[in-house]
């Protein structure tokens, strides 16, 4: 299973080691050291969900602000996401809010400000990863946390019914003795 970091490489597109950049970022673990069906994978991915494009190029804009790049993101925004909001309203309701941004000295007190939080930066990273599983037939879930409460409910079961070493801490999977 492969799972994607983003880091901001906004002013640099290269190639180093595993990190590839796309859409300003790099996706690491997807670089070439898996060559050229990895590339294609990541361009399929990109490909077949504009939605996932635009938030990834939205992304990028909202890094270029952060730096305080703002020629660069005025430029960026027109030639990169003004088409893509023509296209459709969603994508245009976004860049008007990433763009707001810009419009404020004190991006901590404006309305959109939450743009600039890390937990966009996650929400992004967590949209690629689930593409990427979705793509290698994978749950874009975790199955752990499902599997941790099917393992709860099995002993509460059988609690009722046998004595059996239960397990008494989920993250050191500490057994307890039972009680006969």
């Amino acid at each position: 299973m492969e799972v994607v970091i983003l880091q901001s490489e906004v002013a640099e597109t290269k190639v180093k080691g595993e990190e590839v950049c796309v859409g300003g970022f790099n996706w690491h673990g997807w670089g070439p050291a898996g060559g050229e069906g990895k590339v294609a994978a990541r361009r399929k991915i990109l490909d077949t969900n504009p939605q996932l494009f635009f938030h990834l190029q939205q992304q990028r804009l909202i890094e270029l602000i952060r730096n305080g790049k703002v020629e660069e993101a005025l430029e960026f925004a027109q030639e990169e996401l003004a088409p893509r909001g023509e296209e459709n309203q969603s994508f245009l309701e976004e860049l008007e809010k990433t763009v707001a941004l810009l419009a404020f000295d004190d991006v901590t007190n404006c309305p959109v400000g939450e743009l600039l939080d890390i937990s966009q930066r996650l929400k992004t990273a967590s949209e690629v990863n689930a593409a990427i599983l979705t793509s290698q037939s994978h749950e874009k879930d975790p199955k752990l946390p499902s599997l941790l409460k099917m393992l709860l409910w099995a002993q509460n079961q059988l609690d009722e019914k046998a004595a059996y070493p239960r397990i008494k801490d989920l993250a050191t999977a500490t057994l307890e003795d039972p009680a006969v």
